[in-house]
């Protein structure tokens, strides 16, 4: 049996999974074609999920690009 996370291990990988799944959409679709439900799809959180981490797409967005730089 694994060990329960956490809710800030559980909040630290829905982050990160959001940056991830973020940051591939915007570089194959760009930012304006990538809109918030496409983010969230396939990985299983709810919009409320992604905006309990940023306030918005481009909040979501200047994170990607704080992190890659």
């Amino acid at each position: 049996m694994s060990p329960k996370l956490t809710k800030a291990e559980q909040t630290r990988r829905t982050r990160r999974a959001i940056l991830n799944r973020a940051r591939h959409l915007f570089a194959t679709q760009g930012y304006a074609a990538t809109g918030t439900e496409a983010i969230i799809s396939d990985l299983g959180i709810t919009r409320g999920a992604l905006y309990h981490q940023f306030s918005d797409k481009l909040g979501v967005f200047k994170a990607v690009v704080v992190e890659a730089y």
